[in-house]
């Protein structure tokens, strides 16, 4: 019975770093990505991500959201018309806004939560891109991450800790493979001294018998 619970004891903490070790991949896979989906947005040419920074795209888009836009006339996006929502330049600004309506070739855009369209209106040309889909909240890291100390905390620190898993694995399978390999070389020499030792004693009975 003492035995079975000390089995059981054993197997307990293997099982927990196991679960431990699934769910740690899983979370750096659904990581890894997101942050390789988000590059690929990044550096493909007609998409783009904006952080809202207001609410007059409420209750749709909230302030802090990340707003991923397509090229005008992609395969995800169509083309522009009205109730869409598209992203441009205004002044020095990146306005988020649906297209209210369409005026002789130019755009006349409104916030959802403005009363009034906006004033004036827009030339196709200024229109940067057709919003897509939003990840809720990761603007705010987003704003984050472009200063050192969000840098620091985002970025450096969980690559660290994602190389730290990996060295450790590794040094763990080395280990277990340094430690099967020394108990078969101590078991060769176990066997080694014994059949030495029949080998003695035989000899040794040989001689008794001469004498």
């Amino acid at each position: 019975m003492e035995k079975q619970t000390e089995e059981i004891k054993k197997k307990t903490p293997r099982k927990r770093n196991k679960v431990l070790n699934i769910i740690t991949w899983v979370v750096m896979g659904v990581l890894g990505l997101a942050i390789l989906g988000m590059l690929f947005i990044y550096v493909s040419p007609g998409y783009d991500m904006f952080y809202v920074k207001t609410g007059s795209m409420r209750p749709d888009i909230n302030p802090g959201d990340l707003v991923i836009t397509g090229k005008v006339g992609g395969l995800f996006t169509g083309s522009l018309a009205v109730g869409k929502v598209i992203a441009f330049k205004d002044s020095d600004a990146t306005v988020t806004h649906r297209i209210y309506a369409i005026e002789g070739g130019m755009l006349r855009t409104k916030g959802d939560a403005n009363e009034d369209p906006d004033e004036h209106l827009l030339p196709v040309s200024s229109v940067i891109g057709i919003y897509m889909f939003k990840i809720p909240a990761l603007g705010y890291i987003n704003g984050f991450v472009s200063k050192k100390t969000g840098w620091f905390f985002v970025i450096i620190i969980p690559t660290l800790l994602l190389v730290g898993f990996l060295v450790k694995d590794i040094i763990k399978e080395s280990m277990k493979g340094s430690k099967k390999k020394g108990k078969n070389e101590t078991d060769g020499g176990d066997a080694y001294q014994g059949e030495n030792k029949d080998e003695k004693q035989a000899t040794d009975t040989k001689l008794e018998t001469k004498l």
